[in-house]
């Protein structure tokens, strides 16, 4: 939680993203914190998409998507599946502007 004083935190809407030539756009639609303790693993659901409309999902290992170098955003690519937004979503992701799980006492 930021504190009095501090810079208001701003995301990225999205990022481009270089791939043999094709650049595909990223962007995040979901979030969640798993473990317990001092350090949980942060986690953000990925989706890319092409120009000529493929869209791709992937997790990564990161808070925002502005965190994640752009190496870390190939590896995820690299994992992407076909995304399907019919597709319900894990209960731990509760969409892009909220972060924890259902059980961390929010």
């Amino acid at each position: 939680m930021p504190g009095v004083g501090d810079p208001p935190e701003i995301e990225v809407d999205d990022r481009l993203l270089d791939v043999g030539g094709e650049s595909w756009k990223v962007r995040a639609v979901g979030r969640a914190r798993v473990g317990r303790g001092s350090s949980p693993a942060h986690l953000i659901q990925l989706v890319f998409s092409s120009g000529e409309g493929t869209e791709l999902e992937a997790l990564a290992v990161g808070r925002r998507l502005e965190d994640l170098t752009e190496h870390r955003l190939r590896e995820a690519f690299r994992t992407a599946r076909p995304y399907r937004p019919d597709r319900e979503t894990p209960p731990f992701f509760e969409g892009p502007t909220r972060t924890g799980s259902r059980n961390d006492g929010r």
